[in-house]
């Protein structure tokens, strides 16, 4: 997408509460990440990022369109480990010590490439379901993520014609 152009990017995850503020539904914006998916940017070479993953300036402007769009919003630290399996509640602990509120198995490795790209970023979990649950399973985590579908497409359209 960089070599077609794109010059600023919307990330979106479905994400696991681990924080008594998340519920199923629920949007959190990404302020910062905690990587635990080890080193995604492999064949890269030994560059690393030295600064924010996340733009504060698209972070400020998704939040504007939030309050214009009567959206309940909550900036929140990403955690991101490797699939394909749901946490443990072990994880979970771990996770939520080292100050995350929500977790999952995608964004980290595209969000990394775009740090190295100087790519602005803004990232948006949708809470689909409270991490290291024994519900239903995941259908259950995909009927759970369709009530917060909506507004996390509102928020989308408002972001771009906003940016």
């Amino acid at each position: 997408m960089y070599r077609l152009g794109v010059r600023r990017m919307i990330v979106t995850n479905a994400a696991g509460s681990i924080s008594q503020n998340l519920k199923p539904g629920d949007l959190m914006l990404i302020e910062d990440h905690i990587d635990l998916m080890g080193n995604v940017v492999r064949g890269f070479g030994a560059r690393t990022v030295r600064k924010a993953y996340y733009s504060r300036k698209l972070l400020a402007i998704a939040e504007r369109v939030a309050l214009t769009s009567n959206l309940g919003i909550t900036r929140g630290v990403l955690v991101g480990s490797i699939g394909p399996t749901y946490e443990t509640p072990s994880e979970v602990e771990l996770a939520r010590k080292a100050g995350g509120h929500a977790v999952t198995m995608s964004t980290i490795p595209e969000v990394t490439m775009c740090a190295l790209l100087g790519l602005p970023v803004v990232g948006i979990s949708l809470i689909t379901n409270v991490a290291a649950w024994h519900g239903g399973g995941h259908e259950e985590v995909i009927e759970l993520a369709r009530k917060g579908v909506g507004n996390l497409k509102v928020l989308i359209v408002g972001l771009i014609d906003a940016m």
